[in-house]
């Protein structure tokens, strides 16, 4: 929930990797998630196993000790929800395509936090109020929700100032890349092939919205990598895994 390493909004785009990645432990998931079912399993990782520096880019270092409590976690979902088990040759596989994929996923926060520190980008204050309020109401009172950041050895000035990042990356990113609305065609064509493919949606009518929201995740999803791949082609990146 809260966390004290940097990382914000391509988590998104690592978590598709992670179930394209893994998708052949599905049935094997299934069959671990009772007893131990709403329980994280606990992964604890060496950390003398890593580089000291993880990653350069742009001469700015990611380093092992904000690197590896992250990939402890993302371990940690992937042996909870999809049933892999660290210890065998298999998992350590997977461990191994885990390291990659995090570490990308650092690096294009880097590469994002670089840009809006060059582009002196920057959000308001009411913005920022505005998303601590939000915060504030899902956990019920302001009282509440300190208690919670305490157990996660966190303050009300550090999630402030995550959520200030926050906004700053989404903000930033969404004035860099467009995205087009979908048309009726293309909605009525992937309504069509739901139904091809056997897929109960219901009328078309019912369903539109959601059909909408796909498409535009999908464009989104892939005008941001674009994006990104913009960026690292006038980066010099450095991975030292």
């Amino acid at each position: 929930m809260f966390k004290k390493w940097k990382i914000g909004l391509f988590s998104l785009l690592t978590l598709l990797l992670l179930v394209a990645c893994n998708s052949g432990n599905e049935e094997e998931a299934n069959d671990s998630t009772g007893e131990e079912q709403g329980q994280m399993p606990q992964v604890e990782l060496d950390i003398e196993d890593y580089p000291e520096i993880i990653a350069t880019v742009n001469g700015e270092d990611i380093l092992r000790e904000e690197y590896v409590p992250f990939l402890e976690n993302q371990a940690g979902m992937i042996v909870a929800f999809m049933g892999v088990d660290i210890e065998t040759e298999e998992g350590q596989e997977e461990l191994r395509n885990l390291e990659g994929i995090v570490v990308e996923l650092f690096v294009n926060d880097k590469l994002i936090e670089q840009e809006i520190a060059a582009e002196n980008f920057e959000v308001s204050e009411e913005e920022v109020d505005q998303r601590m309020e939000s915060v504030i109401l899902q956990h019920g009172s302001e009282e509440e929700l300190e208690k919670t950041l305490e157990e996660y050895g966190f303050t009300m000035d550090e999630l402030r100032a995550d959520l200030e990042t926050d906004l700053k990356t989404e903000q930033f990113v969404a004035e860099q890349i467009n995205i087009e609305d979908a048309t009726e065609e293309e909605l009525q064509q992937l309504y069509d092939s739901k139904i091809e493919s056997g897929e109960e949606i219901g009328e078309f009518a019912e369903v539109r919205d959601n059909l909408e929201a796909e498409i535009l995740n999908s464009r989104e999803t892939e005008a941001i990598q674009n994006y990104l791949d913009t960026l690292k082609e006038k980066s010099e990146i450095e991975i030292h895994l």
